[in-house]
């Protein structure tokens, strides 16, 4: 069985879609019949390629244009034409025009933000997705959808498509885990001056992750506990009123810290020594973050909705309602009962492995393909 991987998100950092990418490619070649091509830029970063196991049975194939637009549409359509696999796998839905129809396709649906979010997107992410989406999710001979909720809204949008079994699932990268804190833990997170207790968010300044309503309750929550709110991955602020937030009189500024790019040796440690790691997003297609956390044990605090119902809901605590003052307490419970919930979130994230996503596919893709 060969697959010919699209490595067009392997161009920077293993964060989001790359991390799928790295962790799918790692699992499933552990089956002795399964060849993996991976087509990716030619400058295709090291901190990617490190993370790619050494296997007989994976190739890396750097080709064609750098900039990412040309390769996609030219340089990796007659890279999978003239190139014989059994496959292609897109991890995400855009499959470039002019692929021969013979090819059979994988694609990965991660959400429906560009269906239900559309403001939150680029106005070249609304056209490229408006283009591509609806044809590669129609056309794919095999679907597979990062959680239930996902699949339900693939489902919705798409009644008629030529794969009418879908596959589910994803999973945390390997790498988190619990880990005690040492001196090089200690000292990083001196470098970005966390000097008390604090709670954890991940994501980005996206009207969706609805980090302002995060902001407002941070505030009310300094009135009952003396901590930190430590916010990765969106220090630039751009076009919101996250900043006015910020500086408006009598906001705890001094105790929220923004952070720009971390590794991921700096995401364990936030999330190991986290109180709790809290989310007020409005929608979610898996809730990786989330996952990440309870391998981590920090105990999670996550709105009652999308797939967050999935992941959290009776592991960790999830909010039915957007009361400041019901987060407030949600928050402090978490807090409170930090051994309690750990405990249940170690037995649902079980339920989460690359070696079991990879599992599902493989069998999926054997009885098909052969």
């Amino acid at each position: 069985m060969h697959l010919i991987v699209n490595g067009y998100n392997l161009r920077g950092y293993p964060v989001g879609i790359a991390n799928v990418v790295i962790n799918f490619i790692n699992s499933i070649s552990k089956y002795d019949d399964v060849k993996i091509t991976v087509a990716a830029f030619k400058d295709i970063p090291s901190c990617i390629t490190e993370r790619i196991v050494n296997r007989d049975n994976i190739s890396i194939k750097k080709i064609g244009f750098k900039n990412p637009f040309l390769w996609l549409f030219f340089s990796f359509v007659h890279f999978v034409n003239f190139h014989k696999a059994d496959l292609l796998w897109s991890p995400t839905p855009i499959v470039p025009f002019f692929i021969r129809k013979n090819i059979r396709r994988l694609v990965t649906v991660h959400d429906f933000v560009s269906r239900d979010f559309r403001d939150t997107m680029t106005r070249a992410g609304r056209l490229v997705s408006a283009l591509v989406e609806p044809r590669a999710i129609k056309s794919a001979d095999f679907l597979w959808c990062v959680s239930d909720y996902t699949c339900e809204r693939l489902k919705n949008y798409y009644p008629r498509r030529r794969s009418e079994n879908i596959i589910t699932g994803s999973a945390p990268d390997l790498f988190f885990k619990k880990a005690e804190q040492n001196k090089a833990s200690r000292n990083f997170l001196s470098s970005i001056k966390i000097s008390k207790d604090y709670i954890l968010f991940v994501g980005s300044l996206e009207p969706r992750k609805n980090l302002k309503f995060l902001l407002e309750i941070f505030a009310e929550l300094k009135r009952e506990k003396d901590l930190s709110l430590v916010v990765v991955g969106a220090r630039k602020w751009g076009k919101t009123d996250i900043k006015d937030i910020i500086n408006s009189d009598g906001f705890p500024k001094d105790d929220v810290i923004f952070t720009d790019f971390v590794s991921e040796d700096e995401l364990r440690i936030l999330y190991n020594n986290a109180l709790c790691y809290v989310s007020t997003s409005l929608n979610e297609g898996f809730g990786l973050p989330q996952a990440e956390a309870m391998k981590c044990e920090c105990p999670v605090v996550s709105p009652y909705n999308s797939a967050m119902i999935e992941v959290v809901d009776g592991a960790g605590v999830t909010v039915k309602e957007w009361d400041k003052g019901v987060w407030v307490n949600s928050v402090l419970s978490a807090i409170k009962n930090r051994n309690e919930i750990i405990k249940k979130q170690n037995e649902r994230i079980k339920n989460y492995s690359w070696d079991k996503v990879a599992q599902k596919v493989y069998n999926v893709l054997k009885e098909n393909l052969e």
